[in-house]
């Protein structure tokens, strides 16, 4: 066998006597204690720590034989085996991840990506402003207006003119009085704020304004009072587009004026005053009739 290593043991001849051999002591001849092992003359305990020297020797020898026997005739191959994999994703925001286990006959080397899409919402707010384009003849009135009526003097009682004081209104059944004609025996005097002419409801018909060119306006306040009867029942209604935005009833008396607010007649482009009921004051002056006087009339225009 290859790399054997052979070790030759050699046993010395043995020289045995060819006299008998006595056992008993030889009392001319002095005593040493010694023997003979192996062709050598030597001790009992020199000869057992031979013989195990010479046991060791052998041993030794037959287990380095087999030791290199072994070493030479066979081969240990050892394979790495490593495996690497990458996954890779493109997005906004990535979290790696490495996790690495080592064996010591194989490697592994793993690669984990986490990934994270952060996604950022937006929200697109559109304001659409709609303009109402509002065609207005040259000379419109714009902002607050006071109608006092003041102005209207060529008789007793006359028709409010259409766009009266450049307001672009057209007035149907609205008429003005010179309150002076009857003195203090009538509320159209109660009604009269400045001027000595105050505005009443021809016949004691419905009283309608409107916008001429369909431009809005508001309608803020007036001074009132009944002209012949207490107790009447006064209605305005207030319309957009031909819708009623606002309707309200007033109260008037003869000869008591009334400071009206008018809430909520904002952006209208009709308006229309309406009497019913009512007794008549018996310290009026020879009429009756559901009208009213108004004067001081309020408006504004954008």
């Amino acid at each position: 066998m290859a790399g054997t290593e052979e070790t030759e043991i050699v046993f010395a001849n043995l020289e045995f006597l060819q006299e008998p051999v006595s056992f008993k002591r030889d009392s001319t001849k002095p005593s040493t204690s010694k023997h003979r092992c192996g062709g050598f003359c030597c001790s009992p305990l020199c000869c057992i720590l031979l013989g195990l020297l010479l046991l060791l020797l052998v041993g030794g020898g037959i287990t380095a034989g087999i030791l290199i026997s072994k070493k030479l005739d066979t081969t240990t191959t050892t394979t790495t085996s490593m495996t690497i994999t990458t996954s890779t994703t493109t997005a906004t925001s990535t979290n790696s991840t490495i996790s690495t286990t080592t064996t010591t006959s194989t490697t592994t080397t793993t690669t984990s990506t986490t990934t994270t899409t952060s996604t950022n919402s937006t929200t697109s707010t559109t304001t659409t402003t709609s303009t109402t384009s509002v065609s207005v003849r040259s000379g419109c009135a714009t902002g607050s207006v006071l109608l006092t009526f003041d102005d209207l003097t060529f008789g007793p009682d006359v028709f409010i003119p259409n766009s009266y004081d450049n307001t672009c209104i057209g007035w149907t059944n609205g008429a003005a009085f010179v309150s002076s004609y009857l003195y203090n025996a009538s509320g159209y005097n109660t009604s009269t704020v400045s001027g000595n002419v105050t505005s009443f409801n021809a016949y004691g018909d419905p009283m309608t304004m409107i916008s001429a060119n369909g431009r809005p306006f508001t309608l803020y306040s007036a001074s009132m009072a009944a002209a012949w009867y207490d107790n009447l029942q006064l209605t305005v209604v207030g319309y957009r587009s031909n819708i009623v935005v606002a309707n309200s009833t007033f109260i008037l008396q003869v000869f008591t004026l009334f400071n009206i607010a008018f809430t909520g007649y904002s952006g209208i482009d009709k308006v229309v005053f309406t009497t019913a009921g009512g007794i008549q004051n018996p310290y009026v002056y020879g009429e009756y009739g559901t009208q009213y006087g108004m004067d001081n009339l309020l408006l504004s225009f954008p």
